[in-house]
């Protein structure tokens, strides 16, 4: 199974203990202790080492005897967050429905307004990198979707946008799209990916700074927030320019309304 990093769990280092001064050691022999007593239907108190040993060992088997599961396929993955495991799938045909309604609670109504919604204007986001995650029940919890973009001439993509159920937000699930959909994208050997949003949340997968990679964004972009990925090492190096619309770089018609914000 694959975590985000988010859902991550590690026990306490070996010095830990409680107030009693209990070590994690005697936890562990209290529980084994407790479970035979339980198992036999007894409230003896003397459990024995050897009655531990065996308790231990036993369980061992049976966790042992757990069947495999099978390793997710590279366009799927399950994942566990803070409080909850979700699945990473292709879109579905089913998710369509739902998408303009998540956005607008995830980004409001005015979302349309903002200039990287203009470079994905009257164009098709890449099928082969449409994601969703759902929860045990398939329901829709978040998506992720990338466009294509060019910086002046050469090929890029833009993230986004990538929208998570308000109240469930904070749990990882954002995190492990991104992470799958790059992951997807560098297998499909893209090469850089643009992306406009909170730099403390994009530079743990490498993002910096567009702006002083001499990038330009055709459109009011706060830039702090405007940042580009090196999918494949050395991609940028040489290139400046302009970001514009796939199918209309060249065209003089991805420079568009100044009077909009990203």
């Amino acid at each position: 199974m694959l975590q985000s990093d988010q859902g991550s769990q590690s026990w306490p280092n070996a010095g830990y203990s409680d107030d009693d001064g209990s070590t994690r050691d005697d936890h562990a022999r209290r529980g084994l202790r407790s479970s035979i007593r339980t198992a036999c239907g007894t409230a003896t108190t003397g459990t024995t080492e050897s009655e531990i040993r065996r308790e231990r060992d036993r369980r061992r088997r049976v966790i042992t005897a757990q069947p495999i599961p099978k390793q997710p396929r590279h366009l799927a993955a399950t994942w566990t967050g803070t409080t909850m495991t979700f699945e990473i799938l292709p879109q579905r045909p089913q998710d369509y429905e739902h998408f303009d309604s998540l956005l607008d609670r995830t980004f409001g109504a005015d979302r349309l307004a903002k200039t990287v919604y203009r470079l994905r204007d009257g164009i098709d986001d890449l099928s082969e990198l449409r994601f969703v995650a759902v929860n045990g029940d398939g329901v829709l919890l978040a998506s992720l979707r990338f466009w294509p973009v060019k910086i002046e001439t050469a090929p890029a993509i833009l993230l986004g946008p990538l929208a998570v159920e308000p109240r469930l937000q904070g749990q990882g699930i954002g995190r492990a799209l991104v992470r799958h959909g790059l992951a997807a994208a560098r297998r499909l050997q893209h090469r850089i990916c643009i992306v406009v949003g909170e730099p403390e949340y994009y530079a743990p997968f490498g993002f910096a700074n567009a702006a002083a990679a001499g990038l330009i964004l055709p459109g009011p972009v706060d830039p702090r927030r405007f940042q580009v990925l090196e999918i494949e090492p050395g991609a940028l190096e040489g290139l400046r320019g302009l970001i514009r619309s796939a199918e209309r770089a060249g065209s003089g018609a991805g420079r568009f309304d100044c009077g909009r914000v990203a």
